[in-house]
């Protein structure tokens, strides 16, 4: 539903008038047959179902490509600074605490990742 939602409202800029109608229960019994099946867990026999299968998705996923845009220092800015660089922060007692909580981090290939017990490295 959320990708419905998102393709609604980059396609909403395209009209001059949008309005949302509400479909009158009578109206909409194929939607209401739909709902139900997926929520019920075995069928009643003798029961016709119309079942489409899709060979792909109604919506596509728009391909979306990152940009390096210079970020707001956050939590992350003194880890990153350390990791990569070996600079501390200015106070001796933040640095410290830096150094110590530091070895939770790993920061490989510009991504700032926590270690845990899974990893490898």
């Amino acid at each position: 539903m959320a990708k419905y939602l998102a393709r609604v409202k980059s396609l909403k800029s395209d009209f001059l008038v949008f309005r949302v109608l509400k479909v009158p229960r009578v109206e909409n019994t194929r939607a209401d047959q739909l709902s139900k099946l997926a929520t019920a867990e075995e069928l009643e026999k003798n029961r016709t179902l119309i079942v489409d299968y899709l060979d792909r998705p109604t919506i596509s996923e728009m391909d979306v490509m990152d940009i390096d845009v210079p970020q707001e220092p956050n939590w992350m800015t003194p880890f990153i600074s350390w990791l990569r660089n070996g600079i501390f922060p200015e106070d001796p007692e933040d640095a410290r605490r830096l150094v110590y909580r530091s070895n939770r981090y790993q920061f490989r290939e510009g991504i700032l990742y926590k270690r845990s017990f899974l990893s490898l490295c």
